[in-house]
């Protein structure tokens, strides 16, 4: 933090020199925090007014790579011309590049409150949640098409995802398991795939707080193309009941694949987004797995850390792998 704190100067004057925002070399730190993943989070912007930037300098290998990945999707999201008016969701990055060898990026702050913010409120919650889900299925219906599910999508969505969690446990024939469950209900299938955010919590979506109309969404590191919607969709609502319920991800994944109902106004929301159909009450428990699959290879390879964590994988991990 003090390091940061000591190059910001240098920073904003790449800011200044690189972006439509010349006055940032006067800009003032405004508040700072570390995230869980060891990347240093700078609020600037002019003396005396409200912040408009953030700076983040990751503090470790895997927080530069995962800027780096967040860099590439940005580029790759801002050549979609599908996106038309969603692409103003999206902040706009002022600046990267390194000083005194510390990596870092800079881009526009989102005006407004994260939508965790919201969900204790009875009002509130609800209508942040279905906010967000009707955003998010819009995008994901102005980038989607139809394939059939072949070896290669399968490479991508299971088998490079278990050689992470192989990395890390030694359950061999519980993810051999796994992935002949996946590939049995997947290959040769024709599914609706469109890009998706990856991460999409209600923490990562901002709202007005007057009118809780959704004003950007953040932290595209794990967005991509060719996936199912199922994966934002389904995260949404499970990262919801974490969050309402002080439950973690592998309790509320136990619970739903052992047949834990969902509530009428999630089940809205699934249909909705195609992840079930009309009438339909249950999601189908290999889309479920898919979805944690991806989840904990990506936060795997974000904070490997944790896979030295028992209480951790025993809770979002193991407790998954018992039940395939």
């Amino acid at each position: 933090m003090s390091e940061a704190c000591d190059l910001l100067p240098a920073v904003l004057q790449e800011v200044a020199a690189r972006s439509d925002a010349p006055g940032a070399a006067g800009w003032v730190l405004h508040s700072a925090h570390v995230s869980g993943t060891q990347v240093v989070v700078l609020k600037v912007g002019p003396p005396g007014g409200p912040a408009t930037a953030v700076v983040k300098m990751p503090a470790t290998a895997e927080g530069v790579a995962s800027q780096r990945r967040e860099a590439d999707v940005l580029a790759a999201l801002g050549a979609e011309e599908s996106l038309g008016d969603l692409a103003g969701l999206v902040p706009p990055r002022l600046a990267q590049g390194a000083v005194a060898g510390r990596v870092f990026t800079v881009e526009r702050l989102v005006p407004g409150v994260e939508g965790r913010a919201q969900l204790a409120d009875p009002v509130a919650g609800p209508r942040v949640v279905d906010a967000a889900a009707a955003v998010i299925g819009e995008l994901h219906r102005r980038t989607g098409n139809t394939i059939v599910v072949d070896d290669g999508v399968l490479e991508r969505w299971v088998e490079a995802r278990l050689r992470v969690l192989a990395a890390a446990f030694g359950d061999r024939a519980a993810m051999d398991r796994l992935a002949s469950r996946l590939r049995g209900a997947f290959k040769g299938r024709s599914v609706d795939v469109a890009w998706v955010h990856g991460d999409f919590w209600p923490g990562n979506v901002i709202f007005d707080p007057g009118t809780l109309e959704v004003t950007g969404i953040i932290d595209w590191e794990w967005a991509g193309p060719g996936e199912l919607p199922a994966h934002d969709l389904l995260y949404l609502l499970i990262q919801t009941r974490m969050l309402t319920r002080g439950r973690e991800l592998g309790h509320v994944l136990h619970a739903l694949l052992e047949g834990a109902p969902w509530e009428p106004a999630e089940r809205t929301i699934l249909a909705a987004g195609g992840v079930i159909g009309e009438g339909e009450a249950a999601v189908e428990p290999e889309v479920l797995l898919l979805v944690w699959l991806r989840h904990v290879a990506s936060n795997l390879v974000q904070s490997p850390g944790d896979a030295r964590n028992w209480i951790w994988t025993s809770r979002n991990v193991e407790s998954v792998l018992r039940l395939v």
